[in-house]
């Protein structure tokens, strides 16, 4: 059988996509023909609920305007992107504020090489002025994010009161799994 028979045999006749028919298989760039760091064989399309957190204890919000979170995952590289906007009551959250329900772990690379995604936009109580330019930055094998404003300013604390609070963020990550 020749290469290009094997080949054919991959692809769908009705949708024209080639299909991998054996489970933990994928495309092999170091013709090795064994699944290693070599290996392509995950890629993932799909949606997810940002929330705001805090570090010490979640808030209780009455209502969300907005949640809207969108990846791409290939091998362990996730492109991330979230929109959120809350204006109501928050209740009982404290510390700082955090972007939850990221649908990864995102892991420190060594050497202190932190993990971030600059903060396209983010209003808080009505006031953009001093968040310009803010990060949503990864904490070591977590699933959310820290929100830092500009400059030496440092995190953001969660408020406890009623808030407006949106922002939008898009990153690209490492992740481990």
């Amino acid at each position: 059988m020749t290469t290009a028979n094997n080949l054919a045999g991959l692809i769908n006749s009705s949708t024209g996509n080639i299909v991998i028919p054996t489970s933990n298989a994928g495309i092999n760039f170091n013709n090795s023909g064994a699944i290693g760091a070599a290996t392509l064989n995950d890629y993932e399309v799909g949606s997810w609920t940002p929330s705001l957190a805090g570090t010490t204890l979640a808030p209780t919000i009455s209502s969300y305007t907005a949640r809207y979170g969108y990846y791409i995952k290939v091998g362990q590289t996730v492109w991330l992107s979230g929109y959120m906007y809350c204006n109501g009551t928050m209740s009982g959250g404290s510390g700082n504020l955090l972007i939850g329900g990221i649908p990864f772990t995102i892991p420190i690379n060594t050497n202190a090489a932190y993990q971030f995604a600059p903060v396209g936009y983010f209003n808080y109580n009505g006031s953009t002025n001093p968040a310009y330019p803010a990060r949503a930055q990864a904490t070591d094998n977590q699933n959310y994010l820290t929100i830092f404003a500009g400059g030496s300013q440092g995190v953001v604390s969660l408020p406890n009161s009623s808030s407006t609070i949106e922002i939008s963020f898009t990153g690209v990550f490492k992740t481990n799994s």
